[in-house]
């Protein structure tokens, strides 16, 4: 166990592309209260981390828990500057690669502000926490490189105290994506933001399974010709005569 914080040790940053970087696990889980005003070199390193964890495995996700902090009392600009803030940071991510766009799920839970940073090892019925980050960092600039005096703890792989907060923080987990939305209005914004990059993803995906269909077909090709060719061979040395 180990504390992220200002006056101590590495960033935040730096500790989840290290842990990222272990390879463990099968569900990476952040929550946060807000995803937003990341710049372009720690949106990139946050990125390429858990990109480069997804692509070891066909069956690793990334959820991504975002705190929905509209209120039915707010102004038209109030309500539009929130929904921009917790859209723009997951539309970006999701424009980020294809695994990103392909196995990555936001949900939005309505107050949200606890953050939690979470790998789990999962083989049903059960699943086990491999480290987790909780503490009072969101998911921006701010935070994830220390400009905030945040406060963290690490629970790093192996750390006895994993075993102590698995089930409750799993708890927790599965409250805030039953409490949560995967759908509505912040996923319409959302869809809207990364239009162009599904549409460039769908064309690179048909054209793949156009390229591999070709090659199927020229691999069962050879297959037929090379069994023709054994049957020919097999049919001379027993002397048998193939048609005029």
């Amino acid at each position: 166990m180990q504390i992220i914080n200002p006056y101590y040790g590495a960033t935040l940053l730096e500790e989840i592309v290290l842990a990222l970087g272990t390879n463990c696990g099968e569900r990476f889980d952040v929550g946060v209260g807000f995803a937003k005003y990341l710049s372009g070199t720690t949106f990139d390193r946050f990125g390429a981390a858990v990109d480069d964890w997804l692509k070891v495995s066909d069956s690793r996700s990334f959820r991504l828990f975002i705190g929905d902090q509209r209120h039915p009392a707010d102004k038209a600009d109030e309500r539009a500057r929130k929904i921009r803030d917790c859209t723009e940071v997951a539309a970006n991510l999701l424009k980020f690669s294809r695994n990103l766009e392909e196995r990555m799920e936001v949900v939005f839970v309505p107050k949200l502000h606890a953050k939690f940073y979470s790998m789990w090892s999962c083989a049903p019925p059960h699943c086990q926490l491999e480290w987790a980050i909780i503490g009072s960092s969101n998911l921006t600039d701010a935070a994830l490189t220390e400009k905030n005096i945040e406060l963290d703890v690490y629970l790093e792989p192996k750390d006895s105290q994993l075993g102590h907060v698995q089930n409750m923080l799993a708890a927790v987990i599965a409250n805030a994506y039953s409490d949560g939305d995967s759908w509505g209005i912040l996923h319409d914004k959302i869809e809207l933001l990364t239009a162009r990059s599904r549409w460039e993803n769908d064309k690179e995906r048909a054209s793949e399974e156009d390229d591999a269909e070709i090659v199927a077909e020229a691999e069962a090709e050879e297959q037929r010709l090379a069994e023709a060719q054994a049957r020919a061979e097999s049919d001379r040395k027993l002397g048998i005569l193939g048609p005029d």
